[in-house]
Formats: C-alpha cells, structure tokens, sequence
C-alpha cells in the first residue's frame, strides 16, 4: 500500500460511521489476483477497483471470523489494479 485515504460521516444519534477508504496499491509479484486486507467488526456492502479512468465492482469475500485477529478481507484485483475502495 502506497496511500490511504478515509472518508468518514459519523451518525452520533446511532453511533455510526459510514464512509469508504480508498488504497492505493502496487502490484508486486506478477500474476497476484488477490489481495487480503484485515477488518474487524465492519459492514462491508461492496469493493471496487480502479482500473485506468473508472471504478470497477469486484468480487469479495470474507473469511472466518476470530475473536481477536477479526477476519480477513479477500479482494479480487487484476494486476494492473492501482487503487481498491
């Protein structure tokens, strides 16, 4: 990951935050079509990639969830992905 950038609305009344984050990534090892972030306690309702001069849904999962660690969040990228949200 070479940047971050949060963008939070806060719902004090229902104690909430909404927003997305987008991370801009370099692709390192040529082929990878998966890139695993960790989460822990969110509502993820959807991923998308940047592919050149548009944002593009992609497929997610998230995998089994621990207590302590939370769960990993698996994306699908192409390895010409520059940014996922």
């Amino acid at each position: 990951m070479t940047h971050v950038d949060l963008a939070l609305k806060a719902d004090f009344d229902r104690q909430v935050l909404a927003g997305h984050v987008d991370l801009n990534v370099d692709v390192v090892k040529p082929g990878t079509t998966t890139l695993v972030l960790d989460t822990k306690a969110l509502d993820i309702q959807r991923v998308q990639r940047w592919e050149g001069d548009y944002w593009l849904d992609t497929s997610f999962n998230l995998g089994a969830d621990d207590e302590i660690l939370g769960q990993p969040l698996h994306i699908s990228i192409e390895p010409s992905t520059q940014s996922v949200r």
